[in-house]
Protein backbone atom coordinates (compact mmCIF):
# COMPACT_ATOMS: atom_id res chain seq x y z
CA UNK A 1 0.00 0.00 0.00
CA UNK A 2 2.86 2.38 0.75
CA UNK A 3 4.70 1.27 -2.16
CA UNK A 4 1.66 2.61 -4.09
CA UNK A 5 1.22 5.69 -2.67
CA UNK A 6 5.02 6.46 -3.00
CA UNK A 7 4.87 5.68 -6.68
CA UNK A 8 2.12 7.66 -7.11
CA UNK A 9 3.12 10.87 -5.25
CA UNK A 10 7.04 9.96 -7.69
CA UNK A 11 4.47 10.22 -10.46
CA UNK A 12 3.21 13.44 -9.37
CA UNK A 13 6.16 14.75 -9.17
CA UNK A 14 7.56 13.52 -12.68
CA UNK A 15 4.51 14.58 -14.38
CA UNK A 16 4.79 18.43 -12.76
CA UNK A 17 1.07 18.17 -11.80
CA UNK A 18 2.52 20.99 -8.91
CA UNK A 19 2.98 23.38 -11.95
CA UNK A 20 -1.55 22.72 -12.39
CA UNK A 21 -1.97 23.35 -8.55
CA UNK A 22 0.04 26.71 -8.64
CA UNK A 23 -0.90 27.87 -11.94
CA UNK A 24 -4.55 27.23 -12.53
CA UNK A 25 -5.52 28.95 -9.30
CA UNK A 26 -3.88 32.34 -10.08
CA UNK A 27 -4.87 31.91 -14.05
CA UNK A 28 -8.52 31.59 -13.38
CA UNK A 29 -8.66 34.29 -10.60
CA UNK A 30 -7.02 36.51 -13.00
CA UNK A 31 -10.29 35.56 -15.80
CA UNK A 32 -12.32 35.90 -12.90
CA UNK A 33 -10.99 39.25 -12.41
CA UNK A 34 -11.40 40.22 -15.69
CA UNK A 35 -14.73 39.19 -16.30
CA UNK A 36 -16.02 41.25 -12.94
CA UNK A 37 -14.13 44.08 -14.43
CA UNK A 38 -16.25 44.20 -18.15
CA UNK A 39 -19.55 43.15 -15.98
CA UNK A 40 -19.08 45.97 -14.06
CA UNK A 41 -17.65 48.22 -16.64
CA UNK A 42 -19.47 48.01 -19.66
CA UNK A 43 -23.14 47.03 -18.89
CA UNK A 44 -22.63 43.46 -19.17
CA UNK A 45 -25.65 40.34 -17.76
CA UNK A 46 -23.77 39.69 -14.42
CA UNK A 47 -24.43 36.21 -15.15
CA UNK A 48 -21.57 36.26 -17.14
CA UNK A 49 -19.21 36.01 -13.27
CA UNK A 50 -21.07 32.45 -12.71
CA UNK A 51 -20.68 30.97 -16.08
CA UNK A 52 -16.91 31.96 -15.99
CA UNK A 53 -16.42 30.14 -12.46
CA UNK A 54 -18.60 27.23 -14.05
CA UNK A 55 -15.90 27.66 -16.88
CA UNK A 56 -13.10 26.92 -14.72
CA UNK A 57 -14.65 24.51 -12.53
CA UNK A 58 -15.05 22.39 -15.80
CA UNK A 59 -11.34 23.30 -17.42
CA UNK A 60 -9.53 21.90 -13.68
CA UNK A 61 -9.77 18.70 -14.49
CA UNK A 62 -9.11 18.77 -18.47
CA UNK A 63 -5.73 20.65 -17.11
CA UNK A 64 -5.10 17.69 -15.01
CA UNK A 65 -5.41 14.97 -17.18
CA UNK A 66 -3.36 16.88 -19.53
CA UNK A 67 -0.14 17.72 -17.54
CA UNK A 68 -0.67 14.23 -16.21
CA UNK A 69 -0.44 13.06 -19.97
CA UNK A 70 1.85 15.26 -21.31
CA UNK A 71 4.36 15.83 -18.55
CA UNK A 72 7.99 15.89 -18.80
CA UNK A 73 7.82 12.10 -18.84
CA UNK A 74 4.48 11.53 -20.09
CA UNK A 75 3.05 10.25 -23.29
CA UNK A 76 3.55 13.05 -25.97
CA UNK A 77 0.59 11.53 -28.46
CA UNK A 78 -3.14 12.47 -27.27
CA UNK A 79 -4.63 9.12 -26.72
CA UNK A 80 -8.30 7.96 -28.00
CA UNK A 81 -9.25 7.89 -24.27
CA UNK A 82 -8.29 11.58 -24.07
CA UNK A 83 -10.56 12.84 -26.25
CA UNK A 84 -13.01 11.29 -24.93
CA UNK A 85 -12.33 12.93 -21.78
CA UNK A 86 -11.46 16.26 -23.08
CA UNK A 87 -14.57 15.72 -25.33
CA UNK A 88 -17.63 15.01 -22.61
CA UNK A 89 -16.38 17.07 -20.11
CA UNK A 90 -15.97 20.19 -22.14
CA UNK A 91 -20.19 18.88 -23.61
CA UNK A 92 -20.55 18.37 -19.95
CA UNK A 93 -19.75 22.08 -18.91
CA UNK A 94 -21.58 23.84 -22.14
CA UNK A 95 -24.57 21.95 -20.50
CA UNK A 96 -24.44 23.73 -17.00
CA UNK A 97 -23.60 26.68 -18.50
CA UNK A 98 -26.78 26.48 -20.62
CA UNK A 99 -28.91 25.42 -17.59
CA UNK A 100 -27.56 27.87 -15.42
CA UNK A 101 -28.10 30.64 -18.09
CA UNK A 102 -31.93 29.51 -18.95
CA UNK A 103 -33.00 28.64 -15.66
CA UNK A 104 -31.08 31.42 -13.29
CA UNK A 105 -33.29 34.63 -12.66
CA UNK A 106 -30.36 36.93 -11.79
CA UNK A 107 -30.55 40.45 -12.90
CA UNK A 108 -28.24 42.34 -14.92
CA UNK A 109 -26.02 44.78 -12.77
CA UNK A 110 -27.18 47.70 -14.92
CA UNK A 111 -30.03 47.82 -12.88
CA UNK A 112 -28.88 48.76 -9.35
CA UNK A 113 -31.86 50.23 -8.17
CA UNK A 114 -33.38 46.91 -8.58
CA UNK A 115 -30.85 44.57 -8.23
CA UNK A 116 -29.24 44.48 -4.96
CA UNK A 117 -30.39 42.22 -2.00
CA UNK A 118 -32.06 43.55 0.81
CA UNK A 119 -30.42 43.05 4.02
CA UNK A 120 -31.93 41.82 6.98
CA UNK A 121 -32.39 44.77 8.89
CA UNK A 122 -32.98 48.07 6.49
CA UNK A 123 -35.72 51.24 6.31
CA UNK A 124 -37.13 53.87 4.83
CA UNK A 125 -38.91 56.26 6.75
CA UNK A 126 -41.36 58.06 4.57
CA UNK A 127 -42.64 61.52 4.53
CA UNK A 128 -45.70 61.95 7.23
CA UNK A 129 -49.08 62.47 6.02
CA UNK A 130 -51.22 65.36 7.47
CA UNK A 131 -54.63 66.60 7.42
CA UNK A 132 -54.13 70.11 5.49
CA UNK A 133 -54.71 73.41 6.27
CA UNK A 134 -51.74 74.22 8.33
CA UNK A 135 -48.48 75.34 7.25
CA UNK A 136 -46.78 74.50 10.10
CA UNK A 137 -48.43 70.17 9.94
CA UNK A 138 -46.62 70.92 6.70
CA UNK A 139 -42.90 70.92 7.77
CA UNK A 140 -42.92 68.81 10.44
CA UNK A 141 -44.58 65.97 7.92
CA UNK A 142 -41.22 66.31 6.33
CA UNK A 143 -38.98 67.84 9.47
CA UNK A 144 -40.19 64.66 11.66
CA UNK A 145 -39.01 62.16 9.32
CA UNK A 146 -35.97 63.31 8.54
CA UNK A 147 -34.63 64.01 12.20
CA UNK A 148 -35.70 60.41 12.74
CA UNK A 149 -33.39 59.48 9.51
CA UNK A 150 -30.51 61.30 10.89
CA UNK A 151 -30.76 59.24 14.33
CA UNK A 152 -31.22 56.17 12.82
CA UNK A 153 -28.41 56.25 10.10
CA UNK A 154 -25.99 56.10 13.32
CA UNK A 155 -27.16 52.97 14.30
CA UNK A 156 -24.21 50.06 13.04
CA UNK A 157 -25.64 47.13 10.59
CA UNK A 158 -29.02 48.95 9.94
CA UNK A 159 -29.45 50.54 6.24
CA UNK A 160 -31.47 53.60 6.86
CA UNK A 161 -32.29 54.97 3.17
CA UNK A 162 -31.83 58.89 3.23
CA UNK A 163 -34.91 61.30 2.49
CA UNK A 164 -34.13 61.41 -1.17
CA UNK A 165 -35.42 58.18 -1.98
CA UNK A 166 -37.70 58.02 0.74
CA UNK A 167 -39.57 61.29 0.01
CA UNK A 168 -39.30 60.58 -3.98
CA UNK A 169 -42.64 58.75 -3.04
CA UNK A 170 -44.71 61.38 -1.43
CA UNK A 171 -47.96 61.66 -2.23
CA UNK A 172 -47.75 58.05 -4.25
CA UNK A 173 -50.31 55.72 -3.23
CA UNK A 174 -47.90 52.32 -3.16
CA UNK A 175 -48.22 49.07 -1.29
CA UNK A 176 -45.52 47.81 1.32
CA UNK A 177 -43.90 45.60 -1.11
CA UNK A 178 -43.32 47.74 -3.75
CA UNK A 179 -41.80 50.31 -2.13
CA UNK A 180 -39.75 47.42 -0.28
CA UNK A 181 -38.76 46.30 -3.75
CA UNK A 182 -38.04 50.07 -5.23
CA UNK A 183 -35.75 50.86 -2.36
CA UNK A 184 -34.32 47.66 -0.91
CA UNK A 185 -35.91 47.45 2.27
CA UNK A 186 -37.21 45.37 4.22
CA UNK A 187 -39.21 47.75 6.78
CA UNK A 188 -41.20 51.08 6.19
CA UNK A 189 -41.72 53.74 9.28
CA UNK A 190 -44.81 55.64 8.02
CA UNK A 191 -47.02 58.10 9.90
CA UNK A 192 -49.93 61.02 10.44
CA UNK A 193 -50.14 63.80 11.70
CA UNK A 194 -52.89 66.17 13.06
CA UNK A 195 -53.37 69.42 14.68
CA UNK A 196 -55.53 69.49 18.05
CA UNK A 197 -55.69 73.10 19.31
CA UNK A 198 -52.05 73.18 20.61
CA UNK A 199 -51.40 70.08 20.23
CA UNK A 200 -49.99 67.66 17.32
CA UNK A 201 -51.25 64.28 17.51
CA UNK A 202 -48.93 61.91 15.66
CA UNK A 203 -49.54 58.01 14.22
CA UNK A 204 -46.62 56.01 13.14
CA UNK A 205 -46.42 52.68 12.27
CA UNK A 206 -43.63 50.48 11.03
CA UNK A 207 -44.65 48.06 8.51
CA UNK A 208 -42.33 44.78 7.33
CA UNK A 209 -42.49 45.39 3.52
CA UNK A 210 -41.50 41.35 2.74
CA UNK A 211 -45.60 40.14 3.72
CA UNK A 212 -47.52 43.81 4.11
CA UNK A 213 -47.34 42.81 8.53
CA UNK A 214 -47.55 45.56 10.87
CA UNK A 215 -44.52 45.06 12.95
CA UNK A 216 -45.33 48.20 15.53
CA UNK A 217 -47.17 51.22 16.36
CA UNK A 218 -47.82 54.06 18.15
CA UNK A 219 -50.26 57.60 18.98
CA UNK A 220 -48.55 60.06 20.75
CA UNK A 221 -50.02 63.77 21.73
CA UNK A 222 -47.65 66.28 22.50
CA UNK A 223 -47.55 70.13 22.29
CA UNK A 224 -46.54 71.97 19.28
CA UNK A 225 -43.41 73.30 21.26
CA UNK A 226 -42.05 70.09 22.09
CA UNK A 227 -41.93 68.56 18.90
CA UNK A 228 -38.19 67.62 19.87
CA UNK A 229 -39.36 65.48 22.72
CA UNK A 230 -42.17 63.72 20.43
CA UNK A 231 -38.98 62.26 17.82
CA UNK A 232 -37.43 61.32 21.20
CA UNK A 233 -40.36 59.54 22.02
CA UNK A 234 -40.66 57.69 18.39
CA UNK A 235 -37.10 56.61 18.12
CA UNK A 236 -36.87 55.11 21.45
CA UNK A 237 -39.87 53.56 21.01
CA UNK A 238 -38.80 52.16 17.79
CA UNK A 239 -35.75 51.17 18.66
CA UNK A 240 -37.24 48.92 21.86
CA UNK A 241 -39.23 47.60 19.36
CA UNK A 242 -36.71 46.37 17.20
CA UNK A 243 -34.03 45.55 19.84
CA UNK A 244 -32.00 48.15 18.57
CA UNK A 245 -29.08 49.74 20.45
CA UNK A 246 -29.90 53.93 19.63
CA UNK A 247 -27.47 56.52 19.51
CA UNK A 248 -27.38 59.53 22.22
CA UNK A 249 -29.25 62.46 20.55
CA UNK A 250 -26.30 64.53 21.39
CA UNK A 251 -24.01 62.68 18.85
CA UNK A 252 -26.76 64.99 16.05
CA UNK A 253 -27.15 67.81 18.49
CA UNK A 254 -23.52 68.45 19.73
CA UNK A 255 -22.65 72.02 20.82
CA UNK A 256 -26.06 72.40 22.96
CA UNK A 257 -26.44 70.66 25.69
CA UNK A 258 -30.77 71.40 25.35
CA UNK A 259 -31.85 72.91 21.96
CA UNK A 260 -34.54 75.66 21.87
CA UNK A 261 -37.47 74.83 20.49
CA UNK A 262 -38.59 77.68 18.69
CA UNK A 263 -34.74 77.11 17.26
CA UNK A 264 -35.65 73.57 16.60
CA UNK A 265 -39.10 74.72 14.67
CA UNK A 266 -37.30 77.30 12.23
CA UNK A 267 -34.57 74.27 11.49
CA UNK A 268 -37.31 72.05 10.22
CA UNK A 269 -38.91 74.59 8.34
CA UNK A 270 -36.06 75.89 7.06
CA UNK A 271 -34.46 72.43 6.02
CA UNK A 272 -38.42 72.16 4.36
CA UNK A 273 -38.06 75.23 2.42
CA UNK A 274 -34.34 74.53 1.40
CA UNK A 275 -35.45 71.28 -0.22
CA UNK A 276 -37.51 73.06 -2.74
CA UNK A 277 -37.23 73.15 -6.69
CA UNK A 278 -36.86 77.01 -6.77
CA UNK A 279 -34.54 79.46 -5.71
CA UNK A 280 -37.28 81.95 -3.24
CA UNK A 281 -37.94 78.32 -1.78
CA UNK A 282 -34.24 78.34 -0.81
CA UNK A 283 -33.80 81.82 -0.04
CA UNK A 284 -37.38 81.52 2.58
CA UNK A 285 -35.36 78.36 4.06
CA UNK A 286 -32.18 80.26 4.43
CA UNK A 287 -33.95 82.59 6.15
CA UNK A 288 -35.23 80.08 8.51
CA UNK A 289 -31.71 78.27 9.65
CA UNK A 290 -30.12 82.23 9.87
CA UNK A 291 -33.40 81.96 12.43
CA UNK A 292 -32.08 79.47 14.06
CA UNK A 293 -28.41 79.95 14.73
CA UNK A 294 -29.34 83.66 16.26
CA UNK A 295 -31.51 81.85 18.68
CA UNK A 296 -29.47 78.50 19.65
CA UNK A 297 -26.17 79.90 18.24
CA UNK A 298 -24.53 76.63 19.09
CA UNK A 299 -26.87 74.86 17.04
CA UNK A 300 -24.38 72.50 14.55
CA UNK A 301 -27.14 71.01 12.24
CA UNK A 302 -28.71 74.32 11.30
CA UNK A 303 -24.98 75.47 10.24
CA UNK A 304 -24.70 72.43 8.10
CA UNK A 305 -28.22 72.90 6.80
CA UNK A 306 -27.17 76.60 5.59
CA UNK A 307 -24.09 75.46 4.18
CA UNK A 308 -25.53 72.59 2.17
CA UNK A 309 -28.37 75.15 0.70
CA UNK A 310 -25.95 77.80 -0.18
CA UNK A 311 -23.88 75.14 -2.40
CA UNK A 312 -27.42 74.36 -4.14
CA UNK A 313 -27.87 78.20 -4.64
CA UNK A 314 -24.83 79.14 -6.38
CA UNK A 315 -25.93 76.33 -9.13
CA UNK A 316 -28.57 78.14 -10.08
CA UNK A 317 -28.35 81.68 -8.76
CA UNK A 318 -27.80 84.97 -11.23
CA UNK A 319 -25.81 86.22 -8.13
CA UNK A 320 -22.00 85.72 -8.36
CA UNK A 321 -21.40 82.35 -6.70
CA UNK A 322 -18.54 83.98 -4.81
CA UNK A 323 -20.96 86.02 -2.78
CA UNK A 324 -22.34 82.92 -1.85
CA UNK A 325 -19.62 80.68 -1.24
CA UNK A 326 -18.05 83.10 1.72
CA UNK A 327 -21.13 82.09 3.31
CA UNK A 328 -21.52 78.47 2.80
CA UNK A 329 -17.64 77.98 3.93
CA UNK A 330 -18.24 80.42 7.65
CA UNK A 331 -21.46 78.00 8.25
CA UNK A 332 -19.63 74.35 7.04
CA UNK A 333 -16.81 75.58 9.81
CA UNK A 334 -18.70 76.93 12.46
CA UNK A 335 -20.74 73.28 12.22
CA UNK A 336 -17.88 71.31 12.00
CA UNK A 337 -16.19 73.74 14.93
CA UNK A 338 -19.41 72.89 17.15
CA UNK A 339 -19.87 69.19 15.92
CA UNK A 340 -16.46 67.39 14.93
CA UNK A 341 -18.92 64.33 13.87
CA UNK A 342 -21.43 65.33 11.71
CA UNK A 343 -20.82 64.14 8.56
CA UNK A 344 -23.52 66.76 6.53
CA UNK A 345 -21.22 68.94 7.72
CA UNK A 346 -17.89 67.75 5.76
CA UNK A 347 -19.81 66.81 3.00
CA UNK A 348 -20.61 70.66 2.32
CA UNK A 349 -16.88 71.76 2.89
CA UNK A 350 -15.89 69.22 0.32
CA UNK A 351 -17.81 70.89 -2.06
CA UNK A 352 -16.71 74.11 -1.09
CA UNK A 353 -12.97 73.31 -1.80
CA UNK A 354 -14.07 71.26 -4.77
CA UNK A 355 -16.71 73.68 -6.75
CA UNK A 356 -14.84 77.29 -5.60
CA UNK A 357 -11.51 76.33 -4.22
CA UNK A 358 -10.09 73.73 -6.46
CA UNK A 359 -7.97 72.08 -3.79
CA UNK A 360 -8.90 68.95 -4.71
CA UNK A 361 -6.65 66.97 -2.20
CA UNK A 362 -8.64 69.01 0.85
CA UNK A 363 -12.08 68.07 -0.75
CA UNK A 364 -11.44 64.34 -0.93
CA UNK A 365 -9.93 64.13 2.57
CA UNK A 366 -13.29 65.58 3.69
CA UNK A 367 -15.89 63.80 1.64
CA UNK A 368 -14.24 60.77 3.04
CA UNK A 369 -14.31 62.23 6.24
CA UNK A 370 -18.46 62.56 5.54
CA UNK A 371 -18.39 58.80 4.52
CA UNK A 372 -16.29 57.54 7.33
CA UNK A 373 -18.66 59.42 9.82
CA UNK A 374 -21.87 58.80 7.90
CA UNK A 375 -21.61 55.64 5.98
CA UNK A 376 -25.17 55.75 4.51
CA UNK A 377 -25.03 59.94 3.32
CA UNK A 378 -25.80 59.52 -0.81
CA UNK A 379 -24.69 62.96 -0.86
CA UNK A 380 -21.62 62.36 0.30
CA UNK A 381 -21.35 59.25 -2.34
CA UNK A 382 -22.51 61.39 -4.97
CA UNK A 383 -20.51 64.53 -4.14
CA UNK A 384 -17.48 62.38 -3.97
CA UNK A 385 -17.95 60.68 -7.33
CA UNK A 386 -18.67 63.99 -8.88
CA UNK A 387 -15.01 64.79 -7.94
CA UNK A 388 -13.08 61.64 -8.63
CA UNK A 389 -15.03 62.32 -12.12
CA UNK A 390 -13.94 66.19 -12.51
CA UNK A 391 -10.16 64.27 -11.76
CA UNK A 392 -10.75 61.67 -14.51
CA UNK A 393 -10.57 58.57 -12.16
CA UNK A 394 -13.38 57.46 -13.58
CA UNK A 395 -13.28 53.62 -11.76
CA UNK A 396 -13.19 54.92 -8.33
CA UNK A 397 -16.53 57.67 -8.91
CA UNK A 398 -18.11 54.71 -10.78
CA UNK A 399 -17.93 53.10 -7.47
CA UNK A 400 -18.53 56.19 -5.18
CA UNK A 401 -21.69 56.27 -7.37
CA UNK A 402 -22.98 52.86 -7.44
CA UNK A 403 -22.51 53.14 -3.51
CA UNK A 404 -24.91 56.09 -3.67
CA UNK A 405 -27.32 54.39 -5.41
CA UNK A 406 -27.49 51.89 -2.88
CA UNK A 407 -27.79 54.00 -0.57
CA UNK A 408 -30.55 55.58 -2.29
CA UNK A 409 -32.04 53.63 -4.98
CA UNK A 410 -33.88 56.72 -7.26
CA UNK A 411 -32.05 59.96 -5.99
CA UNK A 412 -31.91 62.02 -8.89
CA UNK A 413 -28.40 63.14 -7.78
CA UNK A 414 -27.03 59.55 -6.99
CA UNK A 415 -28.53 58.33 -10.36
CA UNK A 416 -26.61 61.43 -11.91
CA UNK A 417 -23.81 60.50 -10.69
CA UNK A 418 -23.84 57.02 -11.93
CA UNK A 419 -24.71 57.82 -15.74
CA UNK A 420 -22.21 61.03 -15.42
CA UNK A 421 -19.26 59.04 -14.50
CA UNK A 422 -19.79 56.55 -16.92
CA UNK A 423 -20.28 59.37 -19.70
CA UNK A 424 -17.46 61.68 -19.26
CA UNK A 425 -15.27 58.51 -18.59
CA UNK A 426 -16.18 57.03 -22.38
CA UNK A 427 -18.77 54.53 -22.02
CA UNK A 428 -21.33 56.18 -23.95
CA UNK A 429 -23.72 53.07 -23.78
CA UNK A 430 -23.39 52.24 -20.16
CA UNK A 431 -24.38 56.17 -19.72
CA UNK A 432 -27.17 55.91 -22.06
CA UNK A 433 -28.27 52.89 -19.73
CA UNK A 434 -28.06 54.44 -16.64
CA UNK A 435 -30.00 58.17 -18.13
CA UNK A 436 -32.56 55.49 -19.92
CA UNK A 437 -33.16 53.93 -15.92
CA UNK A 438 -33.39 57.17 -14.00
CA UNK A 439 -35.57 58.55 -16.67
CA UNK A 440 -37.85 55.68 -15.78
CA UNK A 441 -37.73 56.47 -12.22
CA UNK A 442 -38.45 60.23 -12.72
CA UNK A 443 -39.61 60.57 -16.33
CA UNK A 444 -39.75 64.64 -16.25
CA UNK A 445 -36.09 64.79 -15.50
CA UNK A 446 -34.63 67.19 -18.28
CA UNK A 447 -31.55 66.40 -17.67
CA UNK A 448 -32.00 62.93 -17.69
CA UNK A 449 -33.27 63.27 -21.12
CA UNK A 450 -30.55 65.91 -22.49
CA UNK A 451 -27.53 63.58 -21.45
CA UNK A 452 -28.55 60.24 -22.22
CA UNK A 453 -29.03 62.33 -25.83
CA UNK A 454 -25.60 63.08 -25.77
CA UNK A 455 -24.23 59.42 -24.99
CA UNK A 456 -26.61 58.19 -28.17
CA UNK A 457 -24.84 61.32 -30.07
CA UNK A 458 -20.83 60.25 -29.11
CA UNK A 459 -21.70 56.47 -29.72
CA UNK A 460 -23.33 57.52 -33.22
CA UNK A 461 -26.80 56.69 -32.83
CA UNK A 462 -28.04 59.42 -34.69
CA UNK A 463 -31.83 59.06 -34.37
CA UNK A 464 -32.22 58.36 -30.63
CA UNK A 465 -29.54 61.12 -29.73
CA UNK A 466 -32.44 63.30 -31.98
CA UNK A 467 -35.19 61.73 -30.42
CA UNK A 468 -33.89 62.29 -26.48
CA UNK A 469 -32.94 65.82 -28.08
CA UNK A 470 -36.89 66.49 -29.50
CA UNK A 471 -38.33 65.23 -25.99
CA UNK A 472 -35.72 67.75 -23.63
CA UNK A 473 -36.81 70.70 -26.13
CA UNK A 474 -40.16 70.07 -25.06
CA UNK A 475 -39.71 69.69 -21.97
CA UNK A 476 -37.93 73.07 -21.48
CA UNK A 477 -40.49 74.65 -23.86
CA UNK A 478 -37.86 76.87 -25.83
CA UNK A 479 -35.04 77.68 -23.11
CA UNK A 480 -35.29 76.33 -19.43
CA UNK A 481 -31.70 77.81 -18.90
CA UNK A 482 -28.51 78.63 -20.96
CA UNK A 483 -27.16 75.13 -19.31
CA UNK A 484 -29.58 73.26 -20.62
CA UNK A 485 -29.02 74.87 -24.14
CA UNK A 486 -25.45 74.36 -24.08
CA UNK A 487 -26.04 70.53 -23.71
CA UNK A 488 -28.24 71.07 -26.54
CA UNK A 489 -25.69 72.31 -28.79
CA UNK A 490 -23.29 69.76 -27.53
CA UNK A 491 -25.92 67.07 -29.25
CA UNK A 492 -26.90 69.15 -32.64
CA UNK A 493 -22.99 69.46 -33.35
CA UNK A 494 -21.85 65.67 -32.50
CA UNK A 495 -24.87 65.07 -34.52
CA UNK A 496 -23.85 67.09 -37.23
CA UNK A 497 -27.32 69.03 -36.95
CA UNK A 498 -26.36 72.40 -38.08
CA UNK A 499 -30.12 74.29 -38.81
CA UNK A 500 -30.63 72.75 -35.43
CA UNK A 501 -27.58 74.43 -33.72
CA UNK A 502 -27.89 77.57 -35.12
CA UNK A 503 -31.44 77.97 -33.25
CA UNK A 504 -29.39 77.35 -30.30
CA UNK A 505 -26.92 79.58 -30.52
CA UNK A 506 -29.58 82.11 -31.64
CA UNK A 507 -31.86 81.34 -28.25
CA UNK A 508 -28.69 82.07 -26.33
CA UNK A 509 -27.28 85.06 -28.15
CA UNK A 510 -31.00 86.51 -27.21
CA UNK A 511 -30.71 85.21 -23.78
CA UNK A 512 -27.32 87.18 -23.25
CA UNK A 513 -28.98 90.48 -24.59
CA UNK A 514 -31.99 90.13 -22.62
CA UNK A 515 -29.48 89.27 -19.16
CA UNK A 516 -31.22 86.00 -19.14
CA UNK A 517 -28.08 84.58 -18.64
CA UNK A 518 -27.99 82.63 -15.23
CA UNK A 519 -24.03 81.69 -15.17
CA UNK A 520 -21.91 81.13 -18.19
CA UNK A 521 -20.86 77.63 -18.41
CA UNK A 522 -23.57 77.12 -20.64
CA UNK A 523 -22.76 80.07 -22.78
CA UNK A 524 -19.21 78.92 -23.23
CA UNK A 525 -20.36 75.31 -24.50
CA UNK A 526 -23.03 76.52 -26.85
CA UNK A 527 -20.23 78.42 -28.53
CA UNK A 528 -17.75 75.59 -28.72
CA UNK A 529 -19.80 73.49 -30.03
CA UNK A 530 -21.08 75.81 -32.71
CA UNK A 531 -16.94 75.86 -33.72
CA UNK A 532 -16.89 79.88 -31.93
CA UNK A 533 -13.55 79.36 -30.23
CA UNK A 534 -12.28 82.62 -29.38
CA UNK A 535 -16.24 83.37 -27.94
CA UNK A 536 -15.82 80.06 -26.40
CA UNK A 537 -12.99 80.97 -24.80
CA UNK A 538 -14.30 84.55 -23.18
CA UNK A 539 -17.34 82.73 -21.41
CA UNK A 540 -15.11 79.51 -20.29
CA UNK A 541 -12.84 82.08 -18.75
CA UNK A 542 -15.43 83.39 -17.10
CA UNK A 543 -16.66 80.02 -15.46
CA UNK A 544 -13.30 80.54 -13.39
CA UNK A 545 -14.02 84.20 -12.94
CA UNK A 546 -17.22 83.77 -11.68
CA UNK A 547 -16.75 80.52 -10.43
CA UNK A 548 -19.23 78.71 -12.19
CA UNK A 549 -19.32 75.18 -9.95
CA UNK A 550 -19.45 73.44 -13.59
CA UNK A 551 -15.97 74.26 -14.38
CA UNK A 552 -14.14 71.81 -12.96
CA UNK A 553 -15.66 69.81 -15.41
CA UNK A 554 -13.48 71.55 -18.60
CA UNK A 555 -10.83 68.85 -18.36
CA UNK A 556 -12.84 65.87 -18.57
CA UNK A 557 -15.54 67.71 -20.79
CA UNK A 558 -13.13 68.40 -23.29
CA UNK A 559 -11.13 64.98 -23.90
CA UNK A 560 -11.22 63.97 -26.85
CA UNK A 561 -13.91 61.63 -27.34
CA UNK A 562 -16.09 63.84 -25.97
CA UNK A 563 -16.18 66.21 -29.27
CA UNK A 564 -16.39 69.29 -27.97
CA UNK A 565 -15.30 72.22 -30.11
CA UNK A 566 -12.84 72.76 -32.58
CA UNK A 567 -9.71 70.37 -32.61
CA UNK A 568 -7.18 72.88 -31.20
CA UNK A 569 -9.61 73.80 -28.36
CA UNK A 570 -7.09 71.88 -25.40
CA UNK A 571 -3.33 73.05 -26.92
CA UNK A 572 -5.00 76.49 -27.01
CA UNK A 573 -2.44 79.02 -24.81
CA UNK A 574 -6.00 80.09 -23.18
CA UNK A 575 -7.55 76.95 -22.25
CA UNK A 576 -3.90 75.04 -20.99
CA UNK A 577 -3.94 78.71 -18.52
CA UNK A 578 -7.76 78.25 -17.67
CA UNK A 579 -6.87 74.70 -16.57
CA UNK A 580 -3.81 75.81 -15.06
CA UNK A 581 -5.82 78.46 -12.67
CA UNK A 582 -7.87 75.51 -11.92
CA UNK A 583 -5.03 73.12 -10.53
CA UNK A 584 -6.08 70.22 -13.10
CA UNK A 585 -3.14 70.95 -15.87
CA UNK A 586 0.52 71.84 -14.93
Amino acid sequence: MYSHIKKFARQLRERNIWHVAIAYPAAAFALLQAVEFFVNNYQLNSKLLTVAIIVCVGALPIALIWNWCHGRLGVQAVSRQETWFYSVTAALTAVAVGWYWVTSTEPATADLAKSSTPVEMSIAVLPFESDGGSAELDYLRDGIPESLIHTLSAIPNLKVISRFSAFALRDKVRQPQEIGRLLNVTRILSGQLERNGDNVVVRATLVDTRDGREVWGTRLVRPMTEILELEETITSDLGAALQLKLPARAAFFRGSERVDSTAYRHYLQGRFLTHGSTGEEIDRGLTHLREATAIEPAFAPAYAAIADAMIVKAFFSASAPSAIVGEARTAAQSAIALNPDLPEAYASLGSILMFFDYDWSASEDAFKKAISLGPTSSTAYYRYSNLLTALGRFDQALQMAKNAVESDPISIGALHALGFAKLMGGDFEGAAAAFGNAIEIHPGWTWGYVKKSLAHALMGDRDEALAMAEKTEELIGGWGSAFLQGWLAWVYSVTEQEELLQRVVARVSQGIEENRIEEPFGVAITYLAAGKLRTGLDWAERTVDEQSPNAVFWNVGTADHMQLGPAELREDPRFIELLQRMNLRD
